[in-house]
């Protein structure tokens, strides 16, 4: 994902209004043509609207269990199971959404079918995800702060992710329930369960498609999702809900690596002979495996970043408040990690990262490129390493920066500004096993200032 944390505040607002939803790119025009259009688009979503107020009965019938959930809000549950059991099946929906939108003739249009289109590559290689079992206290969370949105009703110019009282959603999450690590999606223009769903993991328009990497989490299983209904002047608004929670029968951790996965000085060696890559980049990619070794004993490293913040050292551009809240509630994440697999550098990785930064380097004005994964053909990150490598998933990161190697790190893992923490996903999602580094140099922003340091992160699953 894209992070701009060294440039301007303005374009932090710019990414947070994106991150309400796909389709708040389009003027609220477009938006209303699309909601009465809506009757049209004929495929089946399996859920009744009618059925709104009434309690999903079927879920609870062999048990004592309370559910909380409306009906519809359970058919979110359903829906989200449909495409983690199967996401090659759940392709012939994203067409039909696709047709939907060639119809409608949208100005998004050519956005939509960029970002669909990637998103069915992704789909394709795709295995079975863990299905999400409803999750009564995280329903609670949803509810509490759906309600404080609804009684706000402005979700346009102010974070729908953040609670009355300045909370995160992983604060929210950890206060009330007890699980350890979870996800957050905001989405709007779309009441029906399926529609909602393809709209947030097509998008559009959003940096990094956090909202399609929290769908798409292997991580989580499970799960509450909330109907907000209208907010303001913005209809069939939903708030998602995702978590991970430890069953009894699992009696270790099942991030933590095997005993035939690398050990960090395997990984180092391997590192050191990848001359492919400058030595800043092959420090960046030890820096990185030196972090998911051990999560724990990282926590040393964010302590340092942040005695760096208060004393200026470091300038996040974002207020240092809440630069130092973040990264307190990331020390709290890493304490409960445990190891994750180690990154081996990859030639073709490295090769796709090489040719991407120069991509990025000819067109400049970093700050102001609306979506830095996208490649020349239009193909973003997943796309073009899936492609290029053979390999079965990849993700990017991209950071430009006047801090050092690892001040740049920290900032992505913290993650301040970007809705979802997607940089800090990439970084400490479980299923990499190869990664590269890449540093293309020194790019002019839109304000005149030479940008030093403009890294990519390359990430892949073998």
């Amino acid at each position: 994902m894209y992070n701009r944390r060294n440039t301007f505040l303005i374009f932090l607002l710019i990414c947070s209004l994106f991150s309400c939803d796909t389709l708040k790119k389009s003027s609220n025009k477009d938006k209303n043509t699309k909601s009465k259009g809506e009757s049209s688009w004929q495929f089946d979503n399996g859920d009744s609207d009618s059925d709104q107020s009434s309690k999903n009965a079927s879920a609870s019938d062999s048990d004592d269990a309370t559910i909380s959930a409306t009906a519809i809000e359970m058919k979110m549950l359903d829906e989200i199971n449909k495409l983690r059991k199967n996401p090659k099946g759940y392709i012939d929906y994203i067409q039909d959404y696709l047709d939907y939108f060639e119809t409608q003739n949208f100005p998004s249009l050519g956005a939509e079918k960029r970002a669909a289109q990637e998103l069915i590559s992704q789909l394709r290689v795709m295995n079975s995800l863990p299905e999400l079992t409803y999750h009564e206290d995280l329903y609670k969370v949803a509810e509490k702060h759906g309600k404080e949105l609804k009684k706000r009703g402005d979700i346009f110019f102010k974070n729908p992710h953040k609670g009355d009282n300045g909370s995160s959603p992983d604060q929210r999450v950890k206060r009330r329930t007890d699980l350890k690590i979870s996800g957050e999606n905001f989405g709007s223009a779309h009441e029906r369960p399926r529609y909602q769903v393809i709209s947030l993991l097509v998008d559009a328009g959003v940096e990094g498609k956090g909202h399609r990497v929290n769908i798409l989490d292997p991580r989580w299983n499970v799960g509450a999702f909330y109907n907000i209904g209208q907010i303001g002047q913005d209809p069939g608004c939903w708030l998602q809900l995702f978590g991970y929670e430890k069953k009894k029968s699992e009696s270790t951790d099942s991030s933590s690596p095997s005993k035939d996965k690398l050990t960090l000085e395997e990984a180092n060696r391997l590192v050191s002979k990848a001359t492919y890559m400058k030595a800043p980049e092959r420090a960046m990619l030890n820096e990185i495996n030196l972090l998911r070794s051990n999560p724990r004993a990282y926590v040393k490293q964010i302590e340092d970043y942040k005695e760096k913040v208060r004393t200026g050292e470091v300038f996040p551009f974002v207020p240092v408040d809440e630069e130092l809240e973040i990264a307190d509630g990331l020390i709290r994440e890493l304490k409960k990690m445990g190891p994750l697999s180690l990154l081996k550098p990859n030639l073709k990785l490295y090769n796709i990262a090489l040719s991407h930064g120069e991509f990025l380097k000819q067109k400049g004005n970093p700050d102001l490129n609306p979506n830095p994964h996208a490649g020349r053909n239009g193909k973003g990150a997943h796309a073009r390493i899936v492609e290029g490598t053979g390999m079965s998933a990849g993700g990017e990161n991209y950071q430009g920066t006047f801090v050092p190697m690892r001040e740049t790190l920290i900032g992505l893992l913290v993650d301040s500004g970007i809705p979802g923490f997607g940089h800090r996903k990439a970084l400490l999602n479980p299923i990499w096993d190869h990664g590269v580094c890449r540093n293309f140099g020194p790019v002019r922003s839109a304000a005149g200032p030479i940008i030093p340091d403009n890294w990519l992160q390359n990430f892949a699953q073998e």
